[in-house]
C-alpha cells in the first residue's frame, strides 16, 4: 500500500489539506474525521521487543502514523523537535506521562495534543493491545523506535535522587543505556520535597548550592535569573521553583542524550536475582529486566507512633500531611495537633494559616523546641571558625564537649555559633564513621534532636512570625510524647505524658523522615531485607553500603542506594549538594559496569536515537 495515497485515512488527509497545521487544527481534524476504525486497525502490526510505527500517509508537510503497542510497551520520554503532534486512541488504554505536568489516561476515542515544547511518553497500561493514530506536522525523521535491549538500569523512585541518577547516566553519552524510572507519585523529579505548590515553602539551602550537577554549581541560580527572579547566591528560593528547575533540566537532558529514559507509573515490588548477573523488578504485575537497580525510594512511609496506633484507620489522623489534598480535607474551624516541631511542622503550620485556618493549632515534640535561626545572610560571611579536627574525640559525649568548646571559642572571637556548624558540616561524615555502632546509638538517643534544631535551621523572619502566632494564641507549643489517643465522640483526646491531655479534631504527623528499614513495610524493602539483598543499619539509619553506594548484602553487584538510605555510612546525606555528588558517583559506577548482555548475546552496539 502506498502511504502517499492511503484510502484508510483519505478523509483525514482531506481535512488536513484544508486547515493550518497547528495543534488545535490537528486535534480538531483527528476528532472529527470519520474513520473506519476496524479497517485502520487491520493495518496494525506488533513486535515483542518494541512498539511498532506504521506509516499510513506522508507528504512534505504532514505524516500520519499508526502506533501499535502490546501490553506494557511504551515509548521513551521524548520531544518532537519542530513537529507538532496530535494523536487519537483507536483501541486500548493509554497513559501519557508529561514532564512538569500531571499524567493523564486516554481511553479509546480520546484525542491528545503533545506539548510542542515539552517532553512526554505514551504507554499501554491495559491488558489488550493499544493502537493510536498520530499526526505529525512536519513529518518526523525517525522510522522505528529503538529496541529496549541494551544496558538496562531500573531506578526505583523518581524524586530528586532518582532523577539525578538518571540525568547523570544520560549525560554519559552512552547510546546503549536503557534507563527506566519506576515512580508511584505524581511528580517525576520533584518527589515530596519539591512538589509542594505553596510559594511560601522555601528551600533550606542557599541557591548557589542547589545545582543538580556538581560540574555546574551555579546552574540553579542562573535558571532563577532566566525566570526573571532577582536572586543572590545566598537566597532561599521557593521549593516550587526548584521543582520547575529539575523538570526543565531533565527535559533538556532527555532531548540531548543518545540514551533512552522511560517511566513506569506504579510501585516496585520484589527485586529478584535471575542467576545470569541481571535482576528482575516486579512492577504492577510485570517483570522489568535490569543489569543495575538503583534504590532511590526516598523516605519510608511515615511510622505512626505507638501512642497514635488507635487512630491508624481514623480520618482524624493525617499520617502524611504532604499527600495531595491532605490539608484541603481539614476543616478550617477544626482544632489540630501537630506531632513534631521540626522544619516539616513549621511548614505545615504556615500552610494552614495561609489557608485561613481558624481553629487552634497545637504542636508537641519530645523537647518542644523549634529549629534555630539562620543568620540574616543565611551563611556566615566572615572569617571561618577554626576547628582542630585532630582533637575530635571518637565518643559522642566527647564530641559534644568538643563542639561546645568550639562554639565558646567562636563567641570569644566575635563569631556566631552558626559559623561553627558550617565549619564542621563538611566533616560530619568522617566524624560519624569514626564512631562505633554503640556510640552512634547513644548520639541518636541522647543528642540527635539538639543537633538537628541547630543544624537544620529556619529563616529568622519565619521564626519571628511563629513567635507572633504563639503570642496571639494561634499556635500553642507543648513538650511531651503522645502516649495515647482515643475517640471522644466527634473529637479525639490525646494524652501527652501522664499529666496533660488535649482534645482536638485532627492530628497531623510531622515527625520527619522514617529511615528504619528493619521494620518498614514500604515496598520493595520487606522483600529486599528478607532476601538478604539489603542489610538494615543496626541503629535504624537506612541500609549498609560501601563507599560507592553499592548495597552490602547477598544480591551481588549491580544494586545501588541513594538518598536517606545512605545515612548508615554518611549520616547526613539528604541535602542536594550531597545527593548530587552521590548520583554522579553511582552513574560512573554503573557505566563502568557496562552490560555484556544484548539481544544477540554480543556486547551492545551503538543504536540510532529513536523514540
Amino acid at each position: 500500500m502506498n502511504p502517499s495515497s492511503n484510502p484508510l485515512v483519505a478523509e483525514l488527509v482531506a481535512r488536513l489539506d484544508q486547515t493550518p497545521l497547528d495543534g488545535a487544527s490537528l486535534v480538531k481534524s483527528l476528532s472529527e474525521a470519520a474513520l473506519d476504525v476496524e479497517a485502520v486497525l487491520g493495518a496494525a502490526s506488533f513486535e515483542y521487543d518494541r512498539y511498532v510505527r506504521v506509516s499510513l500517509y506522508r507528504s512534505a508537510a504532514v505524516e500520519i502514523r499508526l502506533l501499535c503497542w502490546r501490553p506494557g510497551q511504551s515509548s521513551a520520554l521524548h520531544a518532537h523537535g519542530t513537529s507538532c503532534c496530535a494523536f487519537r486512541v483507536l483501541t486500548g488504554r493509554a497513559l501519557e506521562t508529561r514532564l512538569g505536568r500531571s499524567d493523564r489516561v486516554l481511553e479509546a476515542g480520546s484525542v491528545g495534543l503533545a506539548d510542542p515544547d515539552g517532553v512526554h511518553q505514551v504507554a499501554n497500561i491495559g491488558d489488550e493491545p493499544l493502537v493510536t493514530l498520530h499526526v505529525y506536522a512536519p513529518p518526523l525523521p525517525i522510522e522505528q523506535p529503538t529496541s529496549e535491549e541494551g544496558h538496562r538500569v531500573v531506578i526505583i523512585g523518581g524524586g530528586f535522587s532518582g532523577a539525578a541518577v538518571a540525568m547523570h547516566l544520560l549525560q554519559s553519552g552512552r547510546p546503549d543505556l536503557r534507563v527506566t524510572i519506576v515512580e508511584r507519585g505524581p511528580w517525576l523529579g520533584r518527589g515530596l520535597a519539591y512538589g509542594a505548590a505553596d510559594e511560601a515553602h522555601l528551600l533550606n539551602v542557599p541557591a548557589a548550592s542547589m545545582s543538580a550537577d556538581p560540574a555546574a554549581p551555579d546552574e540553579f541560580l542562573r535558571y532563577a535569573h532566566q525566570r526573571g527572579i532577582s536572586a543572590a547566591p545566598r537566597s532561599l528560593l521557593p521549593r516550587r521553583l526548584y521543582g520547575e528547575y529539575l523538570v526543565d533540566r531533565l527535559a533538556r537532558v532527555v532531548k540531548q542524550s543518545p540514551g533512552r529514559l522511560r517511566v513506569i507509573a506504579g510501585e516496585a515490588g520484589a527485586v529478584v536475582a535471575r542467576g545470569d548477573g541481571r535482576y528482575a523488578v516486579s512492577v504492577a504485575g510485570r517483570m522489568v529486566l535490569a543489569d543495575d537497580v538503583v534504590l532511590a525510594t526516598g523516605h519510608a512511609d511515615p511510622v505512626v507512633p505507638a501512642g497514635l496506633q488507635a487512630l491508624v484507620r481514623d480520618e482524624a489522623l493525617v499520617a502524611d500531611p504532604w499527600a495531595p489534598g491532605a490539608l484541603e480535607r481539614i476543616p478550617s474551624q477544626s482544632d489540630v495537633l501537630i506531632v513534631g516541631t521540626g522544619l516539616t511542622a513549621l511548614d505545615i503550620v504556615g500552610a494552614l494559616i495561609r489557608r485561613g485556618h481558624r481553629g487552634s493549632i497545637h504542636s508537641t515534640s519530645t523537647n518542644g523546641r523549634w529549629p534555630r535561626e539562620h543568620l540574616p545572610t543565611v551563611t556566615w560571611t566572615g572569617a571561618p571558625a577554626t576547628l582542630d579536627l585532630a582533637r575530635a574525640p571518637a565518643t559522642v559525649d566527647g564530641l559534644v564537649t568538643w563542639l561546645e568548646g568550639a562554639c565558646a571559642s567562636a563567641t570569644d572571637e566575635g563569631k556566631p555559633w552558626q559559623a561553627v556548624l558550617e565549619a564542621v558540616r563538611p566533616h560530619v561524615a568522617s566524624l560519624w564513621k569514626r564512631l562505633p555502632v554503640a556510640e552512634r546509638g547513644v548520639f541518636l538517643k541522647s543528642h540527635r534532636s539538639r543537633w538537628e534544631i541547630h543544624r537544620h535551621r529556619a529563616p529568622a523572619e519565619l521564626l519571628l512570625q511563629l513567635a507572633a502566632w504563639e503570642a496571639a494564641g494561634i499556635v500553642t507549643s507543648h513538650r511531651g510524647v503522645v502516649t495515647s489517643a482515643s475517640r471522644r465522640g466527634e473529637r479525639v483526646e490525646v494524652a501527652l505524658g501522664s499529666d496533660h491531655a488535649l482534645t482536638v479534631d485532627r492530628v497531623l504527623l510531622c515527625t520527619g523522615a522514617a529511615s528504619d528499614y528493619r521494620r518498614t513495610q514500604t515496598a520493595p524493602w520487606p522483600d529486599l531485607v528478607a532476601s538478604g539483598f539489603a542489610t538494615p543499619d543496626p541503629n535504624g539509619l537506612g541500609v549498609v553500603t560501601d563507599e560507592s553506594c553499592a548495597l552490602l548484602g547477598l544480591g551481588g553487584p549491580g544494586l545501588w542506594a541513594i538518598g536517606g538510605l545512605l545515612r548508615s555510612r554518611w549520616f547526613e546525606v539528604t541535602a542536594v549538594p550531597d545527593l548530587a555528588r552521590r548520583a554522579e558517583a553511582i552513574s560512573r559506577g554503573i557505566v563502568a559496569r557496562r552490560s555484556p548482555f544484548a539481544h544477540d548475546g554480543n556486547p551492545t552496539k551503538a543504536v540510532d536515537r529513536a523514540l
